[in-house]
Parts: structure tokens; C-alpha cells; sequence
């Protein structure tokens, strides 16, 4: 499980693949939030957060930052969390834990809840030297066009 982006089909919310995401939610600038021993990712997370400035959010666990090994885990978002960042207009969320959803939760609530309100969600993300701060992103997905999620190679600059 590399860094990846999920399209809305991989999710059973509609038909939208990889090729139909729109590639500006991939670069620009964005916000490395520290969660770093959080349970969950609940809006009080993003408190003192300037999401009006950067709207592609990256949240920084640190908690499977471990790649030989699985961890289930790990924090996920809320509703709360995601009511949040669509009130903010957020276009991106990333997350360096396997999922936005738990491990063992098959209807997936949260990647429907960004779906829904048009956040592109990117899991699985390397933030283990990364500080938290504004940043520019650049992510563009593979171009794997009628597929369901692509691998990305995200890269941010200070």
C-alpha cells in the first residue's frame, strides 16, 4: 500500500474515475497539520488552523510509520472533521494512515462524506520528517484513467 488517491467509484459513489478528478485539488498550496498521538481526527484538530488560506489539508500521524508492518490502529477522521474541512471548501485531505475509514468498516462512511462533498481524499501518505506548516503540494495521480484509485508521488515544497 503505497500513497494513493481514491476516485468516488472506488467507493460505490458514482462513476467518477481517476481520470475525471480534477487535477487542482492536487497542487497548490496546502496545510501539514500536526495529529501526531490522536485517537481520531475530530474538528478540534484543525483548531487554530487557517484553512481559508490553503485548501488542501494534510494530517501528520506519525502512527503507521512503520512500512514492514499493518497497523489497525490507526486514526481516522470524523464527520466532524470532514463538516469542517466542506464548510472551509477543502479540496484535498491527506492522511498518513492506510485509510480515512477504520480498517474493518466496509460501508466507508468517511471517504463517502468527502465524496459528497467533492474532497478528494489521499491516503498512505510519507509525513514522518515533515513539520507542520504551509507548504506547496504536488500530487497529480498516475494516469490511470478508467481505474478506481491511482498510486501518487507527493512532493512538498517549502
Amino acid at each position: 500500500m503505497g500513497t494513493h488517491v481514491d476516485a468516488p467509484y472506488h467507493y460505490g459513489l458514482g462513476d467518477k474515475r481517476v481520470g475525471a478528478l480534477d487535477l487542482d485539488a492536487f497542487v497548490g498550496p496546502c496545510v501539514v497539520v500536526d495529529a501526531i498521538g490522536e485517537k481520531e481526527l475530530h474538528a478540534g484538530v484543525l483548531r487554530g488552523v487557517d484553512l481559508t488560506r490553503s485548501p488542501r489539508v494534510l494530517f501528520r500521524t506519525q502512527h503507521a510509520s512503520d512500512p514492514e508492518r499493518f497497523h489497525r490502529d490507526f486514526p481516522v477522521l470524523t464527520r466532524g472533521a470532514v463538516d469542517a474541512l466542506a464548510k472551509a471548501r477543502v479540496k484535498l485531505v491527506g492522511i498518513d494512515t492506510p485509510s480515512v475509514d477504520p480498517p474493518d468498516d466496509k460501508d466507508l462512511p468517511i471517504h463517502h462524506a468527502l465524496g459528497r462533498a467533492g474532497i478528494v481524499n489521499v491516503e498512505n501518505l510519507w509525513l514522518d520528517r515533515t513539520e507542520p506548516g504551509t507548504y506547496e503540494l504536488l500530487a497529480a495521480p498516475v494516469r490511470w484513467v478508467d481505474m478506481d484509485a491511482a498510486p501518487i508521488r507527493a512532493l512538498l515544497r517549502t
